[in-house]
């Protein structure tokens, strides 16, 4: 069990059994309030001896080559104590303008064909997916 749901051992099936995300809205929002930001954020361990490298530029190309995709980033642990990280050692965020957005990268053919190279090589994995929700706006 790969993405901690019965029977879903695939990218696609996780995909398929969740949908693009979880209906609700924020605390204090209204249905009519501004269409937020939709991320999907991907912590990983790989498995050891997992080609990291060629797995960061898959992910660059597949992000960059698509329109659907806002903003992508990633980084590695490297402050974290093990207690804390439980062994997870990569974050990948990726942002979109809309959760149809999200919907519609996530049964691209690109995304379905590079999810099966990037699954194989994961030991433990959380995903979540979410409508941002802003605390504070970065500085302009």
């Amino acid at each position: 069990m790969l993405y901690g749901r019965a029977g879903t051992t695939t990218l696609r099936e996780y995909h398929d059994a969740k949908g693009p995300g979880r209906p609700g809205q924020p605390v204090g929002s209204s249905s009519s309030s501004i269409m937020a930001e939709f991320k999907h954020l991907v912590v990983v361990k790989f498995k050891e001896g997992a080609n990291v490298s060629e797995l960061l530029k898959g992910m660059e190309d597949l992000t960059s080559g698509l329109d659907l995709v806002k903003s992508a980033e990633w980084g590695n642990d490297s402050e974290g104590q093990e207690f804390l990280t439980q062994g997870f050692t990569h974050a990948f965020l990726t942002t979109f303008r809309s959760k149809e957005d999200y919907a519609a990268f996530a049964s691209d053919p690109k995304h379905l064909e590079f999810s099966p190279k990037f699954a194989i090589a994961i030991d433990k994995v959380i995903v979540l997916d979410f409508p941002a929700n802003i605390m504070k706006s970065s500085a302009a």
